[in-house]
């Protein structure tokens, strides 16, 4: 008798731990159960948000992939741009005649900062630019380097008035015979219209002109303007530019003559070359 009552108390204080223990775990379950109610209906009220903003970054991510595409895209043009017209101009001049030339792009088509007709590349004195550098595109004369900063340059246009070529006129079909020669000088913007095979062009367009050429001379019908390589300022035939003639002039003893350059509106990259 006195042997089972020693065993009471320490029955009942085991039933004690076992109850504690499974409320305990009773409580567990519980919170953990409340827990992912609480989750799960804190992500079905935030998810839309967190969709949103996932998309947000694929579609940034998306627009950036495809800048840079673009962007790879233009330059992959520019270098087959400048192959191309390094490889024409160098079919007509030779790397013994002008050693050294530079590929460069338009960053600028109409700088208007100066109030002259010129345009900015991407090259400057760091690139071995030099003021008065010539600058070609093929074997079309565009103009002359007139301000080098380190990494930039501004070229004067040949439409200047500031520009002043010596220049030669051929037929478009005859290289070989030549109708005169004379100075190309800048015209700047065309406010009058000019005759190319029957048709009214030019109004607007920056173009040179021939001062004082008689009526009387004679010209081939197609005829183009290259320079003349007097005064050793630049090489003997480069492209200046195609022949027109005004409707302002019709009577009179001189010619209204106008030379159609090429336009820099249909490139994008340049080659630059100095020839002292």
């Amino acid at each position: 008798m006195r042997r089972a009552n020693l065993k009471s108390p320490f029955h009942a204080f085991t039933l004690f731990l076992l109850l504690i223990s499974l409320g305990l775990i009773v409580s567990a379950s519980y919170v953990n159960s409340l827990s992912l109610k609480i989750s799960t209906f804190w992500v079905s009220e935030e998810s839309p948000s967190v969709e949103k903003l996932a998309q947000k970054n694929s579609i940034s991510e998306i627009m950036h992939l495809q800048q840079a595409l673009a962007q790879t895209k233009l330059e992959l043009f520019q270098l087959k741009e400048q192959l191309r017209t390094l490889t024409n101009f160098r079919e007509k001049f030779s790397k013994k005649k002008i050693p050294l030339v530079i590929p460069a792009t338009i960053i600028i088509r109409n700088d208007s900062s100066d109030n002259r007709h010129s345009f900015k590349i991407d090259r400057g004195s760091f690139d071995n630019i030099k003021l008065g550098d010539i600058v070609v595109f093929n074997d079309s004369l565009v103009g002359r380097v007139s301000e080098i900063s380190d990494h930039y340059s501004t070229v004067l246009k040949v439409t200047d008035p500031a520009m002043q070529i010596p220049i030669s006129v051929f037929s478009a079909d005859d290289r070989e015979k030549e109708y005169g020669e004379g100075i190309s000088i800048g015209n700047g913007q065309e406010d009058s219209t000019c005759i190319i095979d029957s048709r009214e062009i030019c109004r607007g367009e920056e173009l040179c002109r021939l001062d004082l050429v008689e009526r009387k001379r004679q010209f081939p019908a197609s005829a183009v303007i290259v320079t003349s390589g007097l005064k050793g300022e630049y090489p003997r035939g480069l492209v200046v530019g195609s022949l027109t003639f005004s409707q302002s002039d019709q009577i009179g003893l001189f010619w209204d003559v106008k030379i159609r350059p090429l336009n820099l509106d249909q490139i994008h990259t340049v080659l630059v070359f100095s020839y002292f």
